[in-house]
């Protein structure tokens, strides 16, 4: 069974903002199969990484909303230069966003099983502007039935 992980962005505003923050501080790198990946690293490894890796993502938390997730590729165990051990998680670069969802702030990370996750945002990428649209108003106008 594949389950995702959740995570804030802190400091992000926007998912605007979050896309690039990725490609500006998240380093480029090959994943195990050759493809283009990026490297995020946090303090634990999940103990059901074989089902993370299985078809999860990571999901992004922006201002009280999950609004994008990534594709998680790899997930192991490292250990930095000082000799401290982290989990590397290794995302897909393309950030895909998600009908925007309400969600508590958290510290780390944060199982998120498959049928609790928002679906992709359907027209996102393709010339639509509704991943700008804050997601407060998506939420209220999902609300009304306009969107």
């Amino acid at each position: 069974m594949t389950v995702h992980l959740k995570k804030l962005a802190p400091g992000c505003q926007s998912l605007t903002e979050l896309r690039a923050r990725q490609k500006k501080f998240l380093k480029v790198a090959r994943g195990p199969e050759g493809q283009k990946v990026l490297n995020y690293g946090t303090g634990f490894m999940p103990k059901r990484a074989d089902e993370i890796v299985d078809g999860g993502s990571l999901y992004w938390v922006v201002k009280g909303f999950i609004v994008a997730r990534n594709r998680i590729v790899f997930l192991g165990p490292e250990t930095d230069d000082s000799g401290r051990r982290f989990c590397r998680i290794q995302i897909d670069p393309a950030l895909i966003p998600t009908e925007p969802m309400p969600h508590r702030p958290f510290q780390g990370w944060r199982y998120l099983k498959p049928e609790a996750a928002p679906p992709d945002l359907v027209g996102a990428g393709r010339g639509g502007r509704s991943d700008e649209l804050p997601p407060e108003l998506m939420a209220e106008l999902r609300g009304l039935g306009l969107i």
